[in-house]
């Protein structure tokens, strides 16, 4: 952080650059998605302009974990403006408890920092990191501009309570996850699995589920769009809302394919074959 800002970015751009060249495993789980997805409609040359954009934008996504830790609210509104909020700001006034939802979309890190800087706080889940060290780094640039963390195993009764007393939680649906805790769906017409957090919760405590997207253009300057509540109520589907919700994550993918985060396996759970030639 004595370096200046573009310096900074520079340094994770190189690293994105070095990631790219050395990482063989994850390059071919880039382009077993991409073939499951878009079949023979991407050429090569598509083909590995994605595989590249895919690691710069994870790096780029690592540099906003720290540009977060170092942040006010007043610089995060510098570099985001936001798509239809009055979805959000008619739910906040009606007092009912709202789930964000969104995917590992372009810079996913500013949109949730932004989220609850700008607009209301939020209690976000999020996958403990392998690395003890960057797991706590991370945690910790989470945490600030009034966002709260914790982990996914044993989350539950922390939602719980935020939804109790109309808090807003967030969920990012587009990992591929334990069947237990899933609900099957599709997504580019092939089976995946989706966390089913969202829809059930939003069913047992009548919470709005929003869903939201950060994009750019020059990844300098974001914005977030919320689109239009769903709801789930008794007489409704979690099934079918939980479909609606892969739908979008999938219309949004097709907008702009690079910028989605390829590099799970997200198909693993139904075609594990697929990456059976991936060393683990």
């Amino acid at each position: 952080m004595l370096f200046p800002y573009q310096v900074r970015r520079s340094f994770f751009l190189f690293l994105a650059f070095l990631a790219y060249h050395f990482d063989r495993k994850y390059r071919r789980v880039v382009e077993q998605n991409l073939k499951m997805a878009y079949g023979d409609e991407l050429s090569q040359d598509q083909i590995i302009q994605i595989k590249k954009y895919c690691y710069k934008n994870l790096l780029l996504n690592f540099h906003r974990a720290v540009e977060n830790a170092h942040s006010s609210a007043d610089e995060i509104n510098k570099r985001v403006s936001f798509i239809n909020k009055k979805v959000v700001d008619d739910a906040l006034q009606s007092s009912r408890p709202i789930i964000f939802v969104s995917a590992h979309y372009s810079n996913w890190e500013l949109g949730a920092a932004s989220v609850s800087a700008l607009i209301t706080p939020t209690l976000n889940t999020y996958k403990k990191l392998k690395n003890p060290y960057f797991d706590h780094y991370l945690v910790a640039s989470r945490s600030t501009l009034n966002m709260h963390l914790v982990e996914k195993k044993g989350a539950l009764k922390q939602v719980v309570k935020a939804l109790k007393n109309s808090q807003a939680v967030g969920f990012l649906i587009d990992q591929n996850t334990n069947p237990r805790d899933s609900l099957t769906v599709e997504f580019f017409g092939k089976k995946v699995t989706q966390t089913a957090a969202p829809t059930y919760l939003a069913q047992k405590y009548n919470a709005l589920i929003i869903p939201l997207f950060i994009d750019t253009e020059d990844e300098q300057h974001y914005t977030v769009e919320f689109m239009d509540p769903l709801t789930c109520g008794l007489d409704e589907s979690v099934q079918v809302v939980a479909q609606r919700l892969s739908d979008l994550v999938e219309l949004r993918v097709k907008r702009d394919p690079k910028r989605y985060f390829w590099l799970h396996k997200r198909f693993k759970n139904f075609y594990p074959e697929i990456y059976g030639a991936i060393s683990k």
